[in-house]
Formats: C-alpha cells, structure tokens, sequence
C-alpha cells in the first residue's frame, strides 16, 4: 500500500474527509488524490503526520490522535461546505439563537 493509499484509507476508516487534512495541512482542494506516483514530498509527508499525531507511514498500525480540537475540525468542514450546507448551517444558527432569546421573529 503506497502513502497515499495508506491516508485514504486512515480517513475512511475515521470518519475524517480528505478535504479536512488537506485544508488543515494547507494543500490545495483535490491534491492527495492527485498525487500519481502515490508517495508524498517529504515536506508533505510531515504535515501529514503532523495532522494525525503520529507516523501513519510505518508499518505497524497506529491509533489516530488529532491535535487539532473539535472546534477546529467543525470549522474546517463548514469552510469546506457547498454554498447551500453553509446557508442552513446559518439559518440553524440563527434559529437557535432566537429560541435562546425566546424570539419568534
């Protein structure tokens, strides 16, 4: 299983979106599946690591450990949302807010 294989693969088994580590390690939209050869530049290849914690590149299967909090996940996702997701997440929002304040309107 090459690198990338092996990131895929981690994320799917996570629950974690490609798009996620990419945007959390700043790669562009779209670049792990680009990768042809399957391996990553040694910088790359840090970041990675970095984002889960440990080194996934070994061969001995390794528990995932995000450094970065639940807050940090969530919004990296919503900044990785369609255009419609964002606008029911606002109105979601807006809508909780008023039942806070026990405004219907």
């Amino acid at each position: 299983m090459n690198e990338v294989e092996k990131v895929l693969k981690l994320c799917k088994d996570n629950k974690i979106a490609i798009s996620t580590v990419e945007k959390a390690c700043g790669f562009s939209n779209g670049y792990i599946a680009r990768l042809r050869k399957g391996f990553f530049p040694p910088d790359r290849k840090q970041m990675i690591i970095e984002f889960f914690g440990k080194d996934i590149f070994g061969d001995q299967p390794q528990e995932v450990k995000r450094d970065l909090s639940e807050s940090e996940l969530i919004k990296i996702e919503y900044e990785n949302a369609d255009d419609m997701t964002k606008e029911m997440i606002k109105r979601l929002l807006t809508y909780s807010r008023r039942m806070k304040r026990n405004d219907p309107e």
